[in-house]
């Protein structure tokens, strides 16, 4: 930005600090882009044209412009924030069976094509599946069938069920859970909408690996409730621009508030995520400091966990070592990273840390430069 280049791309050996996952090796090589005040439209036309051209190099098709959802859209249709779109979605039908749900809490319909008829066998497996994940599941379409003949015709109907497919209803069996409760149903009922779906691919054969479905998620929280320490973390990272319609909400209303970060997903695995950056004292200054909300009441200090404020800066380092970076020539401090550089759990805690990121304090002591030019 200061040199002058409106955008670069790097590619960086990585290594995951952060609990591993199934589809997540802890040592990988990304595509680093980074660009000068870009919007969300600049980064989705630089990145599409990428990932066609890569895909059509290995011999497959990657159709643009990519399909755009939003985090709530995609937690609602399909329960997950990395969505396989070769499966039906989700689709809501607490409007259709008011007197199944309760607390006011999503009942959603599960719509599986081409499966057959299944087994009681099968169908207590998935029944069994739902409930260990806190889920009251309806299986049996004859019964729904005969209790509630109109509401299930509206639901065949809305979600496109066929006599040879699998459809099931499922609702939150116990109480309301988290500051987003109906999130907790959605994920639980996109877990058993996956689960069906790999269980018979066999018969629909829906989850082709030689079919690419790109998507765009969007409008991702803010912030997330961190039980333990009872207060907000940022569920990206704290440099991350609030949503410009919930700048109101960063001390009012933290769960529902949206943050301009982005994930590519491919087939139900996240390819890559960015995020707009905080361009804005005042906003960077009330997102690292208001949203500290404990359950009682009153205001605190974001905690940035280490693993997620990432700090690299050197002055924060040359301050938890007391000691002063060296000037040059120019009066500008110096920091060799080979020579100078310390390990990174001695610059990620304590609260000298935290005044060098909170922007309503003064900077850590030594940064910048000199007070003199040395002699």
């Amino acid at each position: 930005m200061v040199s002058g280049f409106d955008k670069y791309f790097q590619i960086v050996r990585c290594f995951r600090d952060e609990d591993l996952r199934a589809d997540r090796q802890p040592e990988f090589t990304q595509i680093d882009l980074e660009m000068s005040f870009p919007q969300e439209e600049q980064i989705f036309e630089v990145i599409e044209p990428l990932v066609k051209r890569v895909c059509e190099v290995a011999g497959f098709e990657g159709k643009t412009p990519f399909p755009r959802l939003s985090y709530a859209e995609a937690m609602r249709s399909y329960g997950s924030d990395k969505p396989d779109r070769r499966v039906p979605p989700m689709h809501p039908a607490e409007d259709l069976f008011p007197d199944l749900t309760a607390h006011g809490l999503p009942f959603m319909a599960i719509h599986i094509p081409k499966t057959g008829a299944l087994s009681r066998k099968e169908r207590d497996e998935l029944k069994g599946f739902g409930t260990e994940r806190g889920l009251r599941v309806f299986d049996d379409p004859k019964r729904l069938d005969r209790d509630f003949p109109e509401a299930m015709a509206k639901v065949r109907e809305r979600t496109g069920a066929a006599e040879d497919d699998l459809l099931l209803l499922a609702a939150w069996a116990g109480e309301p859970k988290g500051h987003r409760p109906e999130e907790t149903v959605y994920q639980a009922c996109g877990q058993l909408r996956l689960f069906a779906a790999q269980k018979y691919n066999d018969r629909h054969k829906l989850l082709d690996p030689k079919k690419f479905e790109f998507l765009w998620v969007m409008d991702f929280p803010m912030f997330e409730w961190d039980e333990e320490g009872q207060r907000w973390n940022a569920a990206h990272h704290p440099f991350t621009s609030v949503h410009d319609d919930d700048l109101e909400k960063l001390t009012s209303d933290p769960a529902r508030c949206r943050a301009k970060s982005y994930d590519l997903v491919l087939n139900g695995v996240e390819l890559g995520s960015g995020s707009i950056r905080i361009h804005r004292r005042d906003v960077q200054s009330e997102g690292l400091r208001g949203p500290g909300i404990h359950a009682g009441g009153g205001a605190s200090p974001l905690w940035i966990p280490p693993r997620r404020a990432r700090i690299r800066r050197s002055a924060a380092r040359w301050h938890r070592a007391g000691s002063r970076p060296p000037c040059n020539d120019s009066g500008r401090r110096d920091f060799d990273s080979r020579r100078d550089s310390f390990p990174q759990d001695r610059a990620g805690h304590g609260p000298d840390v935290r005044r060098a990121v909170d922007g309503t304090r003064a900077p850590v002591e030594g940064a910048g430069y000199c007070a003199e030019k040395p002699q």
